[in-house]
């Protein structure tokens, strides 16, 4: 199972919205009707049906495990903290890339609010306030009359992170490039880093702000994303079998099912604790067990709005990565800050 999303319920439209002050939130639309993809690549006109999808959702699912597990840069232990304050950095963003290189701001001009982070990410706003006044005791966010920010003393976590998320959407860039989703760069480089950082702040958002905890809670949801990008993993890396099953779902023979040690691992959870979420996830028909391990339960490769969801996904990949091309960026040349990063225990499974 290579899907980018963490939802099987049908949706008629799927919008990500990023709350800017008390303005309404602006919205990246990932629609559809009737299961028909709308959007395709700007300006080129082709179809996403072209393209090898799966494949391309499965790298954007090999991004987004790495991405989720660099939140505990930004604030270790507590996930739901690091995501708010995810939420207020993409707001504060232009206050941190006034350069070539994110650095802390001499001056504060960006701030985000309690309610519009509450609608961001579709929380009561009583759970939002608890959650930003653990957040300012943290030293992550601090207040002013204008607002919440991001703040300056945080900056030996927010530039490693910014960093990290960089090079993370860089590389999916770079694989996607490959893979011949994006257009010919025209412009001459270098894509400016408030431009790259915004876009990839706002892919680092997409499981949060458009999915949530869908399964349960976030356990359930890394549990269940993670078995479905390791199952087919030695796919992605497998020059081959790529081809075979860029469009078409694998058969069950290929797909490797992951054991609960590895699991726990990935959720940083107790044995226990992964064990209990993930027979919640198999009464719910959701997984199922093979080998010693788990897999996605098969018939969910049916599901036509499943399918609906990660083409949408891949579409609005495609869309913001050819925005930074058309800006500047050589996505077969990316400048990583530290280096192509590796996707998260990027071996696959025996």
């Amino acid at each position: 199972m290579e899907l980018v999303s963490m939802s099987v319920t049908p949706w008629a439209a799927m919008r990500i919205g990023h709350g800017f002050g008390d303005e309404k939130p602006r919205t990246n639309v990932l629609s559809w009707d009737g299961g028909r993809v709308l959007a395709t690549q700007a300006k080129r006109g082709s179809r996403v049906d072209e393209l090898p999808v799966r494949h391309l959702s499965r790298l954007g699912g090999e991004m987004h495990m790495s991405a989720i597990a660099a939140l505990k840069i930004l604030s270790p232990g507590i996930e739901d903290k690091a995501i708010v304050a995810l939420v207020a950095l993409r707001v504060c963003l232009p206050d941190w890339t006034q350069g070539d290189r994110p650095a802390p701001p001499v001056d504060i001009r960006h701030t985000t609010t309690l309610r519009s982070m509450a609608r961001s990410l579709k929380w009561p706003l009583g759970s939002m306030h608890a959650m930003v006044a653990r957040l300012i005791e943290d030293g992550l966010i601090a207040r002013e009359r204008r607002g919440l920010f991001i703040a300056p003393a945080a900056a030996d976590r927010v530039i490693p992170y910014l960093e990290a998320v960089h090079d993370l959407t860089l590389r999916l860039a770079e694989d996607y490039h490959a893979a011949g989703g994006l257009r010919p760069s025209r412009r001459p480089g270098p894509c400016s880093l408030a431009t790259l950082l915004a876009v990839a702040l706002d892919i680092m958002l997409v499981p949060f702000e458009t999915f949530g905890a869908s399964l349960g809670d976030w356990t359930a949801t890394k549990l269940w994303n993670s078995i479905a990008i390791l199952s087919v993993r030695r796919i992605v890396l497998d020059p081959e079998l790529s081809r075979r099953y860029a469009v078409g779902p694998p058969p069950d023979s290929e797909r490797r099912a992951v054991p609960a040690t590895r699991l726990r691992e990935i959720a940083e959870v107790k044995l226990a604790t992964a064990w209990r979420r993930l027979r919640a996830l198999e009464e719910a028909g959701r997984i199922s067990q093979r080998d010693g391990g788990w897999l996605i339960r098969t018939d969910q490769f049916l599901e036509k709005d499943l399918n609906a969801t990660f083409r949408a996904g891949v579409v609005y990949y495609l869309r913001r990565l050819n925005e930074l091309v058309a800006a500047g960026l050589n996505p077969a040349n990316p400048p990583y800050f530290n280096g192509r990063p590796p996707w998260m225990g990027e071996e696959p499974l025996k």
